[in-house]
């Protein structure tokens, strides 16, 4: 810690929270971690829960709790009005999952649970987007289930204006995830573009989201649980045209940038002066 033995404040950030290096952590390396960290002046975390893990290891540094943002230039031509009138034409549920195809964070529940409606007469799509290690399962549940492609559209990676497409065109974002998440952006980014969600209680996401008003948490990764969740909401869909509305407003005050941005400006600024003040003396 150069910076700290120079006299200059440092802020560290988690962005991300893996629970098995949090074990290792403890068993292993907390000698190590004491010497260096605990001499940072601020911690920055995504969730309460990274907080309290913090304060049970002995962190008497201020600890904020923050969020990621979304890029105003994401939502740049969207417009909620427009989005909402399309989604009361609609005649078929669209289900959007978008992230890393990462086993744990639920691509292949999702894509099973929208299975399971379709069976039942539900009209209902789901489009998976994203690559990582799952891909290949991905890919082969929707050969052998739909080789047609009739329900679900498997698209890679995607960026720029696609994505932007790919959230304004879907009605639910499904992100049943218990990989070890900090504060998913995937999922403020669905709910800036109006969006109900589907998600477990991971990382931050439990520390602001409210049910019914915002979606549904889900109690586990599994696919059942995933299709009781979107059949309860395809069975209102005053409900989702609610949840819809309320989630763009909902992100558009808390995480798309500069609003978010402005908490960390603030933290950094307080530091500052603290530190200022202290060497001053």
């Amino acid at each position: 810690m150069q910076a700290v033995s120079s006299g200059f404040p440092v802020v560290v950030f988690f962005r991300g929270w893996e629970k098995s290096f949090e074990g290792n952590l403890e068993k292993w390396w907390m000698f190590f971690f004491r010497r260096t960290y605990l001499k940072a002046s601020a911690f920055v975390v995504l969730a309460s829960d990274f907080r309290s893990k913090l304060l049970e290891w002995g962190i008497k540094a201020p600890i904020m709790l923050t969020t990621t943002t979304v890029s105003s230039d994401l939502l740049s031509g969207f417009s909620i009005q427009f989005k909402l009138a399309e989604m009361r034409k609609a005649n078929t549920f669209r289900v959007l999952f978008l992230a890393r195809l990462a086993r744990a964070k639920g691509a292949l529940e999702s894509m099973e649970a929208v299975s399971m409606l379709r069976k039942e007469g539900y009209s209902v799509r789901i489009t998976v987007a994203g690559d990582g290690e799952a891909m290949p399962d991905v890919a082969a549940y929707a050969q052998l289930h739909d080789p047609k492609g009739e329900y679900i559209d498997v698209v890679g990676d995607v960026r720029g204006e696609n994505k932007i497409r790919l959230l304004a065109s879907h009605h639910l974002y499904s992100f049943p995830s218990t990989h070890g998440e900090g504060m998913p952006n995937s999922v403020l980014e669905a709910m800036a573009f109006g969006m109900a969600v589907l998600a477990c209680p991971t990382g931050g996401v439990k520390d602001f989201f409210v049910e019914p008003d915002m979606g549904l948490i889900l109690a586990r990764r599994d696919s059942r649980e995933v299709a009781a969740g979107l059949r309860r909401i395809f069975d209102d869909p005053a409900s989702l045209y609610r949840i819809a509305a309320a989630n763009y407003e909902y992100a558009k005050m808390n995480f798309v940038a500069p609003n978010a941005s402005k908490f960390l400006m603030r933290c950094y600024e307080k530091l500052a002066q603290d530190s200022a003040g202290e060497l001053s003396t």
